[in-house]
């Protein structure tokens, strides 16, 4: 379903993979507010993606279905009510992120290691060594010293200061972090923005984040200048 119920948005998503030539099929599915279900196979052909050296290099996205209830609308006497499964949503964005980064990555012969930047989703500070404590898992043996020093020096962090921003806090932390407004902190005993001028010159920046429906999404960005 799209926001301006045009089920030829979909189409031209789904189009737009098999075009650049790094998909062979994508099947899309569209859901009308009558309830009515467009589905349609778009093949590609062609020459095979190449992965541009600079700019956005990868993306990842994944939708799971089956937890989408986990954040949701309910219709109740005329009127419409947020329901929010707050443990779920906590275990499914903290569990997830291992498997989701690791795939990305692997298909850059990358590590998280290899990341100047992570920007990550910040709907609650306590999900992020979680998240990151499974992601380092089989690199380190102190994990929690390597989450620590991680947190704190390839990351940014701001929603002590500004709360839970949801979607808009892809866009505010960078923001944040080039005009200068983040400081040096401690986060429920994590330090955190402890290299904020260097990674001001970050050059491997990746993004990741949890939204409704269940959806990653995470984003691989390398600058051609580290001060670009």
């Amino acid at each position: 379903m799209s926001v301006e119920r045009n089920p030829s948005l979909v189409e031209k998503i789904a189009r737009a993979y098999v075009e650049s030539g790094k998909y062979e099929t994508i099947a899309s599915a569209y859901l009308a507010p009558d309830f009515n279900i467009e589905v349609m196979v778009h093949k590609g052909y062609g020459p095979r993606f190449l992965r541009p050296r600079y700019g956005i290099v990868d993306t990842l996205t994944r939708t799971h279905g089956c937890f989408a209830n986990y954040i949701q609308a309910l219709s109740e006497n005329g009127h419409i009510f947020a329901e929010i499964d707050g443990k779920g949503v906590f275990l499914y964005a903290t569990r997830g992120g291992r498997t989701h980064l690791t795939e990305l990555l692997s298909n850059n012969a990358m590590t998280l290691y290899d990341i100047d930047l992570l920007i990550e989703h910040q709907a609650n500070f306590a999900m992020i060594p979680l998240t990151l404590e499974r992601a380092l898992l089989n690199d380190q043996a102190d994990i929690n010293k390597a989450t620590r020093e991680y947190i704190a020096n390839r990351m940014v962090t701001n929603i002590h200061e500004r709360g839970n921003c949801s979607v808009v806090c892809m866009q505010r932390l960078p923001y944040d972090l080039q005009r200068g407004v983040l400081k040096e902190d401690t986060v429920q005993g994590y330090p955190v923005n402890r290299n904020l001028d260097g990674l001001k010159h970050a050059k491997v920046i990746l993004n990741d984040s949890v939204g409704a429906g269940m959806t990653r999404s995470s984003i691989l960005q390398i600058k051609k200048e580290a001060d670009g």
